[in-house]
Order: C-alpha cells, then structure tokens, then sequence
C-alpha cells in the first residue's frame, strides 16, 4: 500500500466539483510502522529540531517547557522529548513514545489533498486525538465523501476520515473532518 501511494496523488489532474459523489471513498493511505527516524524527520520539517544554543537561548525565554536531563547528562532539552525518550513520556504518564498530534493530522490533510489534487483547497481541518500512537504502530488513514454544497458562491465536499492503527496496539486516531473547495 505505502509503494502504490504515488499512483493516487492526483496532481496537476482537476478534480471537478460535479464528479464527486457522495459515499465516493478515497484512497487509503498507510503510515508506519512508526520509527524514531519518522518523529525526529517530523519535527525537524516543522522547524522543532532546534540543537545547540538555539535550545538554551529558548529555555531561556520559556523555562517552563524545559528541563535538565541527567539521561543526557544534564543537557537542557525541551519537555517534547518524551515523544524520543521513553522514560520521559513513563515519566508524564504516557505508555511510551509516541507522535505530535500535528503528524497524525498532516497525515489525514496528506490523504484529502492526495485525492484532490493540486486544484483543490483544504479550506478547514478539525481533527481529535482520542489515543496515542506509539513507535511501532501503523496508521491506516481512510476517508470517504459524505457532503457537497456550496457555500458563498464555493463549491465544497465534507469528507469523514478514520485513522486506525495496526493490531500491534488498539489504539484509535479519531475521526477527522475536513472541507475541500474544489475546481
């Protein structure tokens, strides 16, 4: 499935509004199993994977989302860690490491926008976290049309989107909606 995800980016292609029909499912997209290299890449795309002074000029400026760690010799590292560092996420109360909710969300906004092609705008992303995943999990994110209207002179689709993660773990990503404006 992750090997044939490219052939389902629709691309340059438009999608036009009048041939989406609702119940129309969108390709499934798999993500995982997650590794350490797959959190650490994430955080460094979205601008977190300060190092060196960085981190102590912005432990600096907001204390309280840092700390010394002694299983890193004392080094000032930032609360997210726990997403990296297993005894740090035991530490808060989560099972193990996990991912940001904003990754698990970029996946859901990667599957509609894959679908909808390079015409479409993902006008709005409401997404809930209901459990975490953990490194190791695999994601399955689907979705399925389940509106079209138009709304001040736009054409919109409301799709429902599910991310379920492999039987390793019985943890559930939630349920997503978003609304794309079509060509």
């Amino acid at each position: 499935m992750i090997l044939d995800e490219p052939k389902n980016v629709r691309g340059p292609a438009v999608r036009y509004w009048e041939d989406v029909k609702e119940g129309e499912p969108l390709p499934t997209i798999a993500r995982g199993p997650l590794s350490l290299m797959d959190t650490m890449g994430f955080l460094v795309g979205c601008g977190r994977g300060h190092t060196h002074g960085v981190v102590l000029q912005a432990a600096v400026k907001h204390p309280g989302h840092f700390f010394r760690n002694p299983e890193a010799g004392g080094g000032v590292e930032y609360t997210g860690i726990g997403h990296h560092r297993e005894s740090v996420a035991k530490e808060v109360g989560v099972p193990a490491r996990t991912i940001t909710a904003r990754k698990r969300s970029s996946w859901m906004c990667t599957l509609i926008t894959n679908w909808m092609g390079d015409s479409g705008v993902l006008k709005r992303v409401r997404t809930e976290m209901r459990r975490f995943n953990i490194v190791g999990d695999t994601t399955f994110c689907k979705a399925k049309v389940v509106g079209k209207y138009v709304k001040d002179k736009t054409a919109l689709v409301r799709h429902r989107d599910r991310g379920r993660e492999s039987a390793r773990r019985s943890h559930h990503a939630g349920t997503r909606h978003r609304r794309t404006a079509l060509a």
